[in-house]
C-alpha cells in the first residue's frame, strides 16, 4: 500500500524532533557538568588561596611572608578591600596612602605617610590579609588594641598637632635641599605633592626655626630640634607643653585676651579659640600673643580663684612648672580620700567618687560664671598622710594640717625629724591584707586599699620587727608595738597619737 506523501513529511519532522530533543537533553547535561567542573574550581581554588593565609600560626608570620614576597604588584588605592580603608582611616587617623601593594594569595602592604603637623611625612608600613583585616605583629600589643579601642575609639596614631597648633608662615627644607613654605593649612598639601612625586625617598623634611606654635591660646617660640622634642613628649604623653598648667588649674570662661595689635578678643567658651587662632593666622608677620584682661578666675583643684594681675598668675604658673602649685604642695603632705561631699555656694552637694567626678565641680561653675565663691567640704572627710588613713571632724582641722604642709612638713614628717623607717616592711591591713613595702613608690599600694575600702576607717598597722634609721645614720631593730610606742613618745612627746 503507498502512503501519502504527507505522511512521510510527518513523520520526517517527527524523526528530526525526537534527534532535535536527544541533542539539546545531551547539550544541557554537558553544560550542566561543565558549570559544575567550573564551580569546583573556583571553589578549591577560593579553599587554596584560604588554606594558604591559615597556613600561617600568626600574624606576624603572615606579615613575613607579605614583606618578602617576590611577586607584589602595585595596585592602586580604590583597589584595597573595603575593610582595609576603613581600618587605615580609623587606626591612622592624619595619614594618607602614598603606595599600596598586593602579595598575590597573601595580603596587602601599605605604605603612609602622616599628611601634616610636626611628624610630617613620617612614614609607616602596614600589613592586611588577602580579605582586609589588618595584621597585628605582636599579640599583646593586638590585646592593648582591642581593649583600647573599647574605651576610647583607638586612634593610636592621632596626629601630635591635636596638642598645638602651628602658626603661619613657617618653612620646610625637602631631602633635596628644596625649600617648601607653610603659609596656611593649604600648604602641607604641597609636601604631599612632592613626595608623591619621589614616592622611593626615606627622608623626613625638616623645619626651618626659629618658629612658633600655639598652645591653649599662648604663643611659644620654638628655637630648635631639642625644644621640639620637648613639646612632642608633652603630647605623647598626652598633655601639651603648657596643658601641663591645665593639670594644675583652668581658666575659667568667659575671658578677655588683648592681641598685640590691642584688638580685644573674648572667649566664652573653647570654640573661642578659633578666634584667637584666626587673628594669628591674619597677621602671620606678629610674633606677639595675646594677654589677659585682668582680673580673671581659675579653677584650681576644684576651687575657684580669683587672679588680679600677671604676676599671681606667673607665681602658680610657675609653681606648675615645677611640677606643684600652692594646693599642690598640700597633696605632697596629705590628700583627700574619696568619695568626699562638697557643699556648693547655692547650697548644691556634690560627691566626688573619683578624679572624674570634678568635671562635675567644673560644670557647676561654668553654670554660675557670676559666682566667685568656691564650694566647702562637708565633714568628716578622711585623708592620706604617709599611706596611713586620718579622719578630719572640721574646717579647723584641716586648716591646721595645710598650714603644717605650707611649713614643710606634716605630722607625719615631722615624725621623720627625728627617725625614719628601713625599707622593706610589711603593714597588716584592717581586713587582714599584707602589704609589703620595698620604696616609697610601693606607698601607692597602700593608699589603692584604702580607695578600694572608702567604708574603712581604721589604717594599716606594723609587723614586727621593723627597723628605724636615725639622722646620725644608726639603725635599731623594734620588735613590739610597745617599744615603737616608747620612741615615739621620746620623739615627740606624749601628744604622739600612734
Amino acid at each position: 500500500m503507498t502512503l501519502p506523501k504527507w505522511y512521510s513529511s510527518i513523520m520526517f519532522n517527527f524523526f528530526n524532533y525526537l534527534r532535535m530533543k536527544n541533542y539539546l537533553k545531551y547539550t544541557l547535561q554537558n553544560l550542566k557538568s561543565q558549570i559544575t567542573i567550573i564551580a569546583m574550581i573556583m571553589f578549591c581554588l577560593s579553599c587554596h588561596e584560604t588554606m594558604i593565609t591559615k597556613d600561617f600560626t600568626s600574624d606576624l608570620d603572615l606579615i613575613s611572608a607579605i614583606k618578602n614576597a617576590k611577586n607584589k604588584v602595585i595596585i592602586s588605592k580604590n583597589s584595597l578591600p573595603e575593610e582595609t580603608k576603613i581600618s587605615i582611616s580609623f587606626n591612622y587617623y592624619g595619614n594618607y596612602i602614598s603606595k599600596s601593594e598586593l602579595a598575590p594569595g597573601l595580603g596587602y602592604q601599605v605604605d603612609l605617610r602622616k599628611h601634616k603637623g610636626m611628624q610630617v611625612a613620617n612614614k609607616t608600613v602596614t600589613y592586611f590579609d588577602i580579605d582586609g583585616r589588618m595584621l597585628l605583629a605582636d599579640e599583646d600589643f593586638k590585646a592593648k588594641r582591642a581593649v583600647k579601642g573599647k574605651k576610647k575609639g583607638n586612634r593610636k596614631n592621632k596626629d601630635l598637632e591635636d596638642c598645638f597648633d602651628f602658626v603661619y608662615p613657617f618653612t620646610l627644607v625637602m631631602p633635596d635641599v628644596s625649600e617648601i613654605e607653610i603659609s596656611d593649612t593649604e600648604g602641607w598639601d604641597f609636601v604631599k605633592a612632592w613626595y608623591e612625586a619621589n614616592p622611593e625617598e626615606q627622608e623626613r623634611p625638616t623645619f626651618v626655626f626659629p618658629l612658633n606654635i600655639l598652645v591653649e591660646n599662648s604663643e611659644m617660640e620654638i628655637n630648635n630640634e631639642n625644644e621640639f622634642k620637648v613639646v612632642a613628649e608633652g603630647c605623647k604623653n598626652g598633655k601639651g607643653h603648657s596643658q601641663g598648667k591645665e593639670d594644675c588649674f583652668e581658666v575659667v570662661y568667659p575671658f578677655t585676651l588683648k592681641m598685640p595689635d590691642s584688638t580685644l578678643i573674648t572667649l566664652e567658651s573653647n570654640d573661642g579659640k578659633a578666634a584667637v587662632k584666626a587673628w594669628h593666622e591674619a597677621h602671620p608677620d606678629v610674633r606677639g600673643k595675646g594677654v589677659f584682661v585682668f582680673p580673671i578666675n581659675i579653677i584650681f583643684e576644684g576651687n575657684e580663684m580669683k587672679i588680679n594681675g600677671q604676676d599671681e598668675l606667673k607665681a602658680i604658673a610657675e609653681g606648675c612648672k615645677n611640677g606643684k602649685s600652692d594646693d599642690r604642695k598640700k597633696e605632697d603632705c596629705f590628700e583627700i580620700v574619696y568619695p568626699f561631699t562638697l557643699s556648693m555656694p547655692d547650697g548644691t552637694l556634690i560627691t566626688l567618687e573619683s578624679d572624674d567626678d570634678r568635671e562635675a565641680v567644673k560644670a557647676w561653675h561654668n553654670a554660675h560664671p557670676e559666682v566667685k565663691d568656691k564650694g566647702v567640704f562637708v565633714f568628716p572627710i578622711n585623708i592620706l598622710v604617709e599611706g596611713n588613713k586620718m579622719k578630719i571632724h572640721d574646717q579647723s582641722e584641716l586648716k591646721a594640717i595645710a598650714e603644717q604642709c605650707k611649713n614643710g612638713k606634716s605630722d607625719d614628717r615631722k615624725k621623720e625629724d627625728c627617725f625614719e623607717i628601713v625599707y622593706p616592711f610589711t603593714l597588716l591591713m584592717p581586713d587582714g591584707t599584707l602589704i609589703t613595702l620595698e620604696s616609697d613608690d610601693d606607698r601607692e599600694t597602700v593608699k589603692a586599699w584604702h580607695e578600694a575600702h572608702p567604708e574603712v576607717r581604721e589604717k594599716g598597722v606594723f609587723v614586727f620587727p621593723i627597723s628605724l634609721e636615725y639622722p646620725q645614720g644608726d639603725i635599731v631593730e623594734i620588735d613590739s608595738k610597745e617599744d615603737f610606742e616608747e620612741i615615739k613618745k621620746d620623739c615627740y612627746g606624749d601628744d604622739s597619737d600612734g
